[in-house]
């Protein structure tokens, strides 16, 4: 999306920038809550008359927190489980601004809808899922659309050639030191849900 919705972009489609970026972003949370929604009611049904102890939803969490970084760091040569499909970009030429950013924002913020590149993703699936409240999956499902679709605005200075090409390169630049941040993050997770844990 960033080498596609720009302000560059945008003008040259003679679309205003503001209004596709903003409609991303809401399209984005809205995707993501309606995840949180559908998995943390799927959790209150099949978590909740189990009655499982919130310790052992805990163990699991860090499990597969553990497990989501190292499927991100490549050990073992694990491969992450995914779906081969993008957003249709034909729709850049066919709609209006606030159609395609819209609609692009809510199938990335539903999550698996297109391309899963981390396993944060899935990690974030199973947190939803296990937090078996529906209040609490659309708010952590929001959150993550939210962050998703942030990152569209490192673009908003490609205004030209020679600014978009700068852009593309602050991406790749920052590529590595995000992965290793994603990485760490799922470690945290793993340590504070395993500590949480051994505590109640």
């Amino acid at each position: 999306m960033l080498s596609s919705i720009t302000p560059l972009g945008e003008r040259g489609r003679q679309m205003r920038w503001s209004v596709t970026t903003a409609t991303y972003i809401v399209g984005s949370v809205i995707g993501g809550s309606i995840t949180g929604v559908i998995l943390g009611g799927l959790g209150a049904l099949m978590i909740s008359p189990i009655g499982i102890a919130p310790r052992w939803l805990l163990v699991l969490l860090a499990v597969l927190a553990a497990l989501a970084a190292a499927f991100d760091s490549g050990l073992w040569g694990l491969r992450l489980p995914t779906i081969h499909r993008q957003v249709n970009e034909n729709w850049l030429t066919r709609y209006r601004g606030w159609v395609y950013g819209g609609g692009f924002g809510i199938q990335l913020g539903l999550g698996i809808t297109t391309i899963v590149s981390s396993a944060s993703v899935y990690l974030w699936l199973v947190t939803d899922f296990l937090v078996h409240d529906v209040r609490a999956g659309a708010v952590i499902g929001a959150v993550f659309g939210l962050s998703r679709a942030l990152v569209l605005l490192l673009g908003w200075r490609a205004r030209d050639v020679h600014r978009l090409s700068e852009t593309h390169r602050q991406i790749q630049r920052w590529e590595q030191p995000i992965a290793t941040a994603t990485i760490a993050g799922s470690g945290l997770i793993a340590i504070v849900a395993g500590v949480t844990a051994a505590s109640t």
